[in-house]
């Protein structure tokens, strides 16, 4: 069997022709999604939410982690409910995490770094009111317990009977990273 001579063979034998260090393993669903994203949402840019994904990640993981770099963010799944609509997306991230042990004989502590590559979850939502909820509150969570609301179209809160009020309708939102 002979072996790969060039980049462009590399590539084509499954092997990345780049930084071998860009993890592989996104579900990009951006070409299939898109589109009907923005049949259903004109006003959507996606480069603006992408960019502010990848600020608000680097901004949570900056409190724990150092040399920080994000490698890619693709959508992976549009959903479309009664109500509501979801984009999520997936970020490729690398990141140095600094780990204290001990040396045997003397005992003393040493830092180590280790390279981590990891894959975040970003959840974007939309609500928008249909047939069954207009006019009635469209709320994830209750303003007053912070308890999440089950069913779209309540206007008390099940845990603790507080009146919800209509916010933010008809706005993305980034709700979730996981």
């Amino acid at each position: 069997m002979d072996l790969p001579q060039n980049k462009e063979e590399n590539a084509a034998a499954g092997e990345y022709a780049g930084d071998a260090s860009k993890p592989r393993s996104l579900a990009g669903m951006d070409r299939l999604c898109l589109p009907q994203i923005a049949k259903d949402f004109p006003e959507f840019n996606w480069s603006e939410w992408k960019a502010q994904i990848e600020t608000e990640l680097r901004k949570k993981l900056e409190k724990e982690y150092q040399k920080i770099h994000i490698h890619r963010t693709v959508i992976s799944r549009y959903q479309k409910e009664k109500g509501l609509c979801r984009i999520l997306c997936e970020s490729a991230v690398e990141y140095e995490e600094m780990t204290e042990y001990e040396k045997t004989p003397e005992m003393q502590s040493e830092l180590h770094s280790n390279l981590i590559q990891t894959v975040y979850e970003t959840e974007l939502v939309y609500v928008y009111e249909d047939a069954k909820t207009a006019g009635a509150a469209v709320s994830l969570i209750c303003p007053n317990c912070g308890a999440p609301i089950q069913k779209l179209g309540l206007k008390k809160c099940e845990y603790c009977g507080s009146v919800l009020e209509v916010q933010n309708k008809k706005a993305w939102r980034l709700l979730e990273m996981r």
